[in-house]
């Protein structure tokens, strides 16, 4: 992937507060950028070699792709975008992963 691409995601780290924002992929990392709801902002930038691996998940139902991260941790991700983007952003950073290429 040559240019950024977005998507509307909310996010918790290692079980912490939830955030609600946008996620965007560039050629040298994964961004995290929103706020929690004391509207306090945050941006979490991912770099690729941070991203241990990325897999499929459900909490009460709803689909999260989880990132476990190096040397540990994990972001649990919501899609908040269109119907498929959740698949498809785990499609993109399991690619990434494996192929060691930007997406």
């Amino acid at each position: 992937m040559t240019t950024k691409h977005s998507y509307a995601v909310s996010w918790r780290e290692d079980g912490g507060l939830r955030h609600v924002g946008k996620l965007v992929f560039t050629p040298s990392a994964v961004t995290l950028d929103g706020r929690v709801a004391s509207l306090e902002h945050a941006v979490r930038v991912l770099d690729w070699d941070r991203i241990r691996a990325a897999s499929g998940e459900r909490d009460d139902g709803r689909r999260l792709l989880v990132l476990a991260l190096r040397p540990e941790g994990r972001i649990a991700i919501e899609s908040l975008d269109r119907p498929g983007s959740l698949a498809e952003l785990e499609h993109a950073i399991c690619g990434r992963i494996d192929a060691g290429t930007p997406p």
